[in-house]
């Protein structure tokens, strides 16, 4: 902090580990203050475009989009986030990481493909779900959503049945009208927060996996009546639930197209995001191997592996 009106914080800080073999890692930790993932994403594709270039011919190059003025704020919701976010940082404590494993999961596009399947069966009665298009982003989120809430039950005790179960996530405002002037090569934040919440009752039947992505179908919409509508009260929102325990949030979308990032010595072999242990989240990408798969990332302690094994196949089985 260098005075009272200027919060000084770090943006990028990059790592490079150099193997035998050879191969290398490239690590990244972005200040999520001055751009969300799909900003970020491109940033790196760009770098990697002027690598491969070697600064011969960067015409062809996708420059990122840095003028802030395009972004209005007449409601001066920047403000009021940025308070309520620094308030929130000096109060908040990170949960230890030490001792978990990150687990990753690839779901394959038949598998994906069968799981739209089941939903839209087991929604032929709801005319809500019918007359929508389940996409693999809902149909990801609600499989995560209960299958993560299912092992908290096991590891923590399950609650009562009218208890509620939140899932958090943000939604990509680019594509929006009201956002239309916004470049998609914008070098910033253009991203809303949606809050759904289910009782513990309507997740832990049998088609629990049914219902969260009718809620989570249900939350996006509603983002077509405005995608600020309710902005002031994101952090505060964000901050109850975060205390109250009881809830999955996922970090990443499969159209950030991860595995397409080649600094010319071909497509990555991993692409993790780490953070995710802090806030107890789940990671969600494209898989490198097929188009349609998704890659999940995962946090588990190592003494409950056996317990996050069991209920993933559990949840993989019910679909046929």
């Amino acid at each position: 902090m260098s005075s009272d009106t200027t919060h000084v914080v770090p943006i990028l800080a990059i790592q490079f580990t150099v193997f035998p073999n050879p191969a290398i890692s490239i690590g990244l930790k972005l200040n999520h203050v001055a751009a969300d993932g799909r900003s970020f994403n491109h940033f790196l594709k760009f770098w990697a475009s002027v690598h491969r270039s070697k600064a011969e011919d960067l015409t062809f190059l996708s420059l990122p989009y840095h003028n802030k003025d395009i972004v209005k704020d007449p409601n001066g919701l920047s403000s009021i986030l940025l308070k309520d976010c620094r308030s929130w940082e000096n109060s908040s404590v990170g949960n230890d990481p030490s001792g978990n494993l990150l687990v990753t999961l690839v779901i394959n596009r038949e598998k994906t493909e069968q799981l739209q399947c089941w939903i839209a069966t087991q929604s032929e009665n709801d005319q809500e779900l019918a007359q929508i298009r389940i996409t693999t982003y809902v149909v990801t989120c609600a499989f995560m959503w209960v299958n993560l809430m299912k092992l908290q039950e096991k590891i923590n005790g399950s609650l009562h049945d009218d208890t509620y179960y939140n899932f958090i996530s943000v939604a990509d405002c680019r594509e929006r009208f009201e956002f239309s002037m916004i470049p998609g090569t914008y070098f910033g934040n253009c991203l809303a927060y949606f809050f759904v919440s289910a009782k513990r009752r309507e997740l832990m039947e049998e088609r629990g996996i049914v219902v969260a992505a009718k809620y989570i179908r249900r939350k996006l919409s509603e983002l077509g009546k405005g995608a600020f509508v309710g902005a002031e009260n994101w952090v505060s929102e964000l901050e109850k639930i975060v205390r109250n325990g009881r809830l999955v949030t996922v970090a990443g979308s499969p159209k950030l197209r991860v595995y397409d990032t080649d600094f010319g010595w071909g497509r990555p072999i991993k692409s993790e995001v780490v953070h995710i242990g802090a806030y107890g989240s789940f990671s969600f990408h494209e898989s490198r191997e097929e188009e349609g798969g998704v890659q999940i990332g995962a946090v588990v302690e190592c003494d409950k592996l056996h317990l996050f094994n069991a209920v993933f196949q559990q949840g993989l089985d019910i679909i046929h």
